[in-house]
């Protein structure tokens, strides 16, 4: 009982003191002089710190870190990849993802404060996708919408094209993968376009385009044999004609042209015509092989009887004439005889 109640004088006596003025007083006086008597003076520490002490990447990906400098005038910061085979960090803090595996990268300010990041790069995992997504065609006509999964198509362009430009036409589902196009170019009827599409795994598919070429006009659009008239009118749908020379003539002479601008013309068979029947044929084909043959039966009509009484004439004629020119050089030959005997005779007299 004494012992507690000496405790509570003590505790009252001290209270007491506190809340005396002059002693609180006293007391904050000390302890500035002190805190002045100490004459230590207090430097904050320099700091970096990163955005992320973790960063995990799959190949070929990037991200930038972001380093936090404190107390410091200097915020040039310095990085570094300790393996740049898995990781390469720029000037900017820029990470990039090499190759799989672990590694760290530094982040330093006045080469002595650092901060680090452990980065794991993962490896990339391959695309299977070797479909087309879509096809745009400038020229030409496919036969069917086009689908990814159909892989066979036709394409109908018109007659006078020559190539496709089908590498340009094509969007790829996945970009990474890689495009092959052969059989665009020197295209006719029945050509075979492919364009082979690689995914990243290896992983081919090959969409096939065969070419169907619009048919051009292939009918002549005038007939005509020079000095001579068919026996038939022309016209672009009738395909035989008949023709009928005189014995003189040997040979025709043919007048045609195509429709189209983009057919040719060729004759055969109009020279050097035998008595009796011959065909001339006038084709017009295009530049794929494809033609169209227009045919006229020429008749050469046999040598007539007035024509052998002519060369008989003719031969009689020149018969006649070189007899007479042999006469003649026979009378001269004797004149010139006669002449050389009476000049004799005339030198023996005198």
């Amino acid at each position: 009982m004494k012992r507690k109640l000496k405790q509570n004088i003590v505790l009252f006596s001290t209270l007491a003191l506190l809340m005396t003025p002059g002693v609180v007083l006293a007391a904050e006086q000390s302890q500035g002089t002190g805190e002045e008597n100490g004459n230590s003076e207090v430097t904050e520490k320099i700091t970096i710190t990163l955005n992320k002490e973790q960063l995990e990447l799959t190949e070929g990906e990037s991200e930038t870190l972001v380093a936090t400098v404190t107390n410091s005038e200097n915020t040039s910061v310095k990085w570094k990849s300790m393996d740049e085979t898995i990781v390469k960090v720029d000037m900017n803090g820029e990470v990039t993802a090499l190759s799989p595996g672990k590694t760290i990268i530094m982040a330093s300010i006045d080469d002595n404060t650092l901060d680090t990041c452990e980065v794991t790069v993962k490896a990339k995992q391959l695309s299977s996708d070797a479909s087309i997504k879509s096809l745009n065609l400038t020229v030409g006509t496919l036969n069917k919408t086009f689908s990814p999964d159909d892989l066979d198509y036709t394409i109908t362009i018109p007659s006078g094209t020559k190539e496709l430009d089908i590498k340009k036409a094509i969007s790829l589902n996945d970009s990474s993968a890689g495009l092959l196009v052969s059989g665009d170019s020197n295209l006719k009827n029945g050509s075979k376009i492919t364009a082979v599409v690689t995914a990243e795994n290896g992983q081919q598919r090959t969409y096939t385009f065969t070419i169907v070429k619009e048919a051009i006009d292939l009918s002549l659009k005038s007939l005509r044999v020079t000095g001579y008239t068919l026996d038939q009118a022309f016209d672009p749908n009738t395909l035989n004609y008949t023709l009928t020379i005189p014995y003189e003539a040997q040979d025709v002479t043919i007048q045609a042209a195509a429709a189209s601008s983009e057919a040719s013309v060729s004759v055969s068979g109009a020279t050097g015509l035998e008595v009796g029947k011959s065909v001339v044929t006038v084709t017009v084909s295009d530049a794929d092989g494809n033609k169209r043959e227009y045919k006229i039966t020429v008749t050469r009509e046999a040598e007539t009887e007035e024509n052998e009484e002519e060369e008989n004439i003719s031969s009689t004629s020149s018969s006649t004439s070189n007899q007479t020119s042999k006469d003649v050089h026979e009378d001269i030959r004797k004149d010139r005889t006669l002449q050389y005997v009476l000049v004799s005779i005339g030198c023996l007299i005198l």
